[in-house]
């Protein structure tokens, strides 16, 4: 994901926060915002997070992701409930509601373990040098 973020061509724009704990941030490359689930082996416990013998991100545009709102998300999620060896992940939110998006991205596979530091970095914000530079000519 640092590599998306450090090769987008496209700006992206002074609406989204460049900082993963800010509410309503959310990965975006190439002017799409997106959703990533992060799949990998070493889920026992969170079948629904293991799909195969390697890392697996699976991306969402964030439009289609919201686009079926919080009812279907919810069932959705209960039957991740059913198919999990343990309960839903208390990290898992409505990013409408504000909360933090990233630590869903990839999900301990137990529920008392804290959510992984968010790594991402942000050079500078790129709208930010855009507008800098529209502001010259």
């Amino acid at each position: 994901m640092q590599y998306l973020i450090d090769n987008d061509k496209v700006p992206w724009g002074k609406q989204i926060p460049d900082n993963p704990n800010k509410s309503f941030w959310t990965m975006k490359f190439m002017g799409t915002e997106i959703f990533i689930n992060v799949s990998h082996p070493n889920h026992k416990n969170r079948k629904s997070r293991n799909l195969c013998n390697a890392l697996v991100l699976v991306i969402n545009p964030r439009e289609r992701f919201d686009h079926v709102g919080k009812d279907i998300r919810n069932k959705i999620r209960s039957n991740v409930d059913i198919y999990d060896e343990i309960a839903r992940s208390p990290l898992l939110g409505h990013y409408h509601d504000g909360e933090l998006e990233w630590p869903q991205y990839m999900l301990p596979d137990d529920n008392n373990s804290e959510p992984l530091e968010c790594r991402l970095k942000f050079k500078e914000h790129v709208s930010d040098s855009i507008d800098a530079k529209a502001e010259k000519i």
